[in-house]
């Protein structure tokens, strides 16, 4: 009986969802980490999707220019790539944000770091429940959806 309840037990923790924050070649302290996580939640949630396993990596240009090119075989900096793999409403997969082009945006633009970074979470996570922005269409409703979760993120 203990073996099957530890069967059980392994089986569930295996299949709860989850999101990681992490950062690679670079050295940055997300604020707050919980907080981000509760409104990464809230993003999955307020589209009517589950939760998967979901993975922020904050990197540098160098880093997602190497991803670009190897995987999208695309040579120029962006600050986000993403790598959806949700099966139905479940929304898993990746994305690697670039600390470096969320600086330099949020100098040009004239807003907080940290705003951009959220700006561009909201994105890749959006990205990763099935949003585009290839055509200006897309566009419209990318920045409409960013600027409803950027009102409801963490402070």
């Amino acid at each position: 009986m203990r073996a099957g309840l530890w069967s059980l037990y392994s089986r569930l923790i295996r299949r709860m969802p989850s999101i990681h924050l992490f950062t690679d070649k670079i050295s940055y302290q997300f604020r707050d980490h919980e907080s981000l996580i509760s409104w990464i939640k809230l993003i999955v949630e307020g589209e009517s999707k589950r939760l998967g396993d979901i993975n922020l990596i904050i990197t540098s240009d160098e880093e997602l220019l190497k991803i670009n090119k190897i995987f999208l075989h695309r040579d120029y900096l962006t600050d986000t790539i993403s790598f959806p793999s949700s099966v139905g409403d479940r929304i898993s997969g990746e994305a690697y944000l670039s600390l470096d082009r969320i600086v330099d945006n949020a100098t040009i633009l004239g807003v907080d770091e940290e705003e951009e970074l959220h700006r561009v979470i909201v994105h890749s996570v959006l990205h990763l429940i099935g949003y585009g922005d290839s055509s200006d269409s897309e566009k419209l409703i990318m920045r409409a959806k960013e600027d409803f979760y950027l009102n409801l993120r963490p402070v």
